[in-house]
């Protein structure tokens, strides 16, 4: 990793070092990472694509502000196909592909990933600013399994806030951490890699 605006020791440098040696991703330019800039949907569709190996899809609808054979174009066709997106405000025709995606939203597309699975609320909520809502159990079941923490605080989750470059590789680690854990891997039976549990 060459990326001259990274931090080697800052907390997202480990992650970014494992994201880049899968090719999950290549950073702005060739000697630049952005890490604190803020990740939009067609960049987060193309990290969650390479993440999973970048699977075949038979999907052929794209979204109408796609376009064809743009980098974000097969990942969005996948995220649609796992049932990980429905489009910007539910609109199947519109992805927003430059939209920012927030710290709600990015636990949102991992905990839909995994499965949807049911968090175990041992812990509670830990965070003042979560309540019930199309989030709540994504950021429970985050936080629960250690994969989001709070910001700037334990007990805020700043939801609304956009996540940042290094933060989006920081919990696409922790989540391979935990799926390694759960024995499972977010590979669709259609992926070009094979992963045996």
């Amino acid at each position: 990793m060459s990326f001259t605006d990274v931090n080697p020791d800052g907390f997202y440098a480990a992650a970014l070092r494992w994201a880049t040696a899968l090719g999950i991703t290549t950073g702005v330019t060739d000697t630049t990472f952005n890490p604190f800039g803020n990740l939009n949907r067609a960049q987060v569709a193309a990290f969650l694509w390479r993440f999973a190996g970048e699977p075949r899809t038979t999907l052929p609808k794209r979204f109408g502000d796609v376009p064809a054979g743009s980098y974000f174009d097969v990942p969005t066709r996948w995220l649609t196909d796992r049932g990980l997106t429905t489009g910007a405000n539910n609109n199947p025709d519109r992805y927003n592909p430059t939209g920012t995606v927030t710290r709600a939203q990015a636990v949102s597309f991992l905990w839909r990933l995994a499965g949807e699975p049911t968090p175990l609320r041992t812990v509670g909520n830990q965070f003042t600013d979560v309540n019930p809502g199309f989030f709540y159990a994504a950021t429970q079941w985050a936080f629960e399994n250690g994969i989001t923490e709070g910001k700037g605080s334990p007990t805020r989750f700043a939801p609304t806030l956009p996540v940042t470059r290094a933060e989006m590789v920081t919990l696409l680690k922790r989540f391979t951490e935990w799926s390694d854990s759960e024995c499972l891997y977010p590979v669709s039976a259609d992926s070009v890699v094979a992963a045996v549990c």
